[in-house]
């Protein structure tokens, strides 16, 4: 959305969710659900965040919570790929986030992640 937070479609019913459900920017720019049904919500200017029952909570990896997220992406293995603007962020199910940057050979901002039948994850910058 163009700062109109994110929104909810459900049983003929819009409901908006913006920074009073925790989330810091109502600039969103991807969406992803992850099979354990955790929504994570990226955002322009303030990072990339998960819904819990209480709202909207920031990711706590400082490299997140400053980055211009750009895409968002879940593959068959239950890792979220995150594209931003200072790199290609990755998180799979107990582990920490990871950083792949320029220097490991990605070029510009990270703005879409796909992967393919092929299994091979393709970057668009």
């Amino acid at each position: 959305t163009q700062k109109g937070g994110l929104n909810r479609f459900l049983d003929g019913r819009i409901e908006v969710y913006g920074t009073d459900s925790g989330l810091r920017d109502d600039n969103i720019t991807a969406i992803a659900s992850d099979a354990r049904g955790i929504l994570w919500v990226a955002t322009h200017e303030a990072g990339l965040f998960r819904r819990e029952e209480v709202g909207f909570v920031s990711e706590s990896d400082s490299r997140l919570a400053r980055a211009r997220i750009r895409a968002l992406h879940l593959d068959g293995h239950g890792r979220l790929w995150a594209g931003a603007d200072t790199g290609l962020f990755v998180h799979g199910p107990g582990r920490a986030w990871q950083r792949h940057r320029a220097s490991d050979a990605l070029t510009g901002c990270t703005t879409r992640v796909l992967r393919d039948d092929g299994q091979a994850l393709w970057i668009g910058t």
